[in-house]
């Protein structure tokens, strides 16, 4: 497989985004994607111990984002934005794993905090942009 990121779209001292990386080979043959890399915050629960590479790659262990704070992390997100595979990912994550919510809440606080988030009343934001969503 091949990969060629262009230039970052955003590249500063919280965030480094590629909205626009090709690739070619393997099963898709081509495509494109985008990666987005925080690091507002760090992170708050200690990593859990993840599968990957199956079907495709023989399966291998790496550790991951525990499944609750990428919930926190995802409500976060859908706080901030419009964005429908942002409550994809959610949903996925909860069905696949379904996180300890005490734990979620646990992660809100910091996931939430002055300087990451816009202050005010975050529940009514979260609400209000997944009902915008409702056409997607």
């Amino acid at each position: 497989m091949q990969i060629q990121p262009r230039q970052a779209a955003t590249d500063s001292n919280r965030s480094l985004d590629f909205d626009h990386i090709a690739y070619s080979g393997g099963v898709a043959n081509r495509g494109h994607v985008a990666v987005e890399i925080s690091y507002r915050e760090a992170v708050i629960l200690p990593p859990v111990p993840a599968m990957i590479g199956g079907p495709y790659y023989e399966p291998f262990e790496i550790l991951a984002l525990d499944p609750a704070e990428i919930i926190a992390e995802k409500l976060r997100a859908l706080c901030q934005r419009v964005r429908p595979t942002d409550l994809a990912d959610a949903a996925e994550v909860v069905a696949v794993a379904n996180p300890d919510i005490a734990r979620v809440r646990e992660c809100i606080p910091h996931k939430f905090a002055s300087g990451i988030v816009r202050v005010g009343r975050h529940a009514d934001r979260v609400r209000r942009n997944i009902e915008a969503m409702a056409d997607d």
